[in-house]
């Protein structure tokens, strides 16, 4: 028998290879609805105007479930890495945090530097902000006359 181990292989590949089916089929279709519509209508689409989208509903639960392992493998690693970092220089002297978060994202955790950017433009609120007002201070609100 393949086991546990072995049989996960065996759907893995088989996603795979399901997924290549998919796309295959996916510009097969394409293809046949671009020639019906010219035929038909006269019209053809460019692929940002094509009024129809095909899309596949299934889960691919064996690709998915090896995909969110080695997400999880690479956030330990991640984490363990800050951690040393931390050690290290925990004041951030030697190391840019900006320049330190973006490696760790994109490099160590692998994501899109696009998916990452809004972290980096989004801006700290200023330090009066931060503040609460207390809550046995008056508030002053200006009122509106006509």
């Amino acid at each position: 028998g393949l086991g546990d181990g072995g049989f996960f292989r065996m759907a893995i590949a088989a996603a795979i290879k399901a997924n290549l089916v998919r796309n295959a089929v996916r510009n097969g279709i394409e293809r046949l609805f671009e020639i019906h519509v010219a035929y038909k209508y006269n019209k053809v689409y460019t692929p940002d105007d094509k009024p129809w989208v095909i899309k596949f509903n299934s889960i691919n639960t064996a690709l998915e479930q090896e995909q969110a392992q080695a997400q999880e493998v690479r956030a330990n690693f991640a984490t363990s890495v800050v951690s040393l970092i931390q050690l290290i220089d925990p004041e951030f002297q030697l190391l840019d945090k900006k320049d330190a978060l973006n490696w760790v994202m994109t490099e160590l955790m692998q994501f899109q530097a696009d998916d990452i950017s809004p972290l980096f433009t989004s801006k700290k609120p200023s330090s009066t902000q931060d503040q609460p007002s207390k809550p046995n201070e008056p508030k002053h609100e200006q009122k509106q006359t006509q």
